[in-house]
């Protein structure tokens, strides 16, 4: 069985990794600074 994921899914890179968290994480940052919580929506859906 050949793996293929949903379409616009896609893999990422150690740096595209490291780049991408450290932006998540001074955002994160910034808004509990202003009173926001995190919360976690579904990452897929079925349509």
């Amino acid at each position: 069985m050949i793996y293929q994921p949903p379409a616009g899914a896609r893999d990422l890179l150690p740096l595209e990794v490291e780049q991408k968290r450290w932006i998540n994480d001074r955002l994160q940052h910034q808004f509990q600074t202003w009173g926001y919580q995190r919360i976690v929506t579904s990452t897929l859906e079925w349509l």
